[in-house]
């Protein structure tokens, strides 16, 4: 996995704007990756599914955790739309974060 701190650079270094929304949004979008991380782990420790006992029923559901890690997606997709990169192309930009994203989620 790639760690956060590597992110938080890229995104420092190609990021046009250095004002304080924006670096807010950088710290955001990191505190966003560290949790997904984590939720992605539990997953991979426990399984995408999980079995509940109530009293004599037993049964297979979902991990909750899939549908916070759905959750923090969106948002960090929010949060990449709302970047201004620097004049590189950008949309070779929100490629390489989604990519990366990806290379997350395919180590579930």
């Amino acid at each position: 996995m790639i760690k956060t701190k590597d992110i938080k650079k890229y995104l420092l270094d190609n990021v046009e704007e250095q004002d304080p929304v924006t670096l807010e949004k950088i710290d955001r979008y990191i505190e966003f990756v560290d949790v997904l991380q984590m939720l992605l782990n539990t997953v991979k420790e426990v399984g995408v599914t999980t079995v509940t006992t109530n009293a004599t029923q037993k049964f297979t559901k979902a991990n909750p955790a899939l549908a916070e890690i759905n959750k923090l997606n969106t948002q960090l997709l929010n949060i990449e739309r709302s970047f201004k990169f620097k004049e590189k192309d950008i949309e070779v930009e929100r490629v390489e974060l989604i990519w990366y994203r990806l290379n997350m989620l395919m180590n579930i």
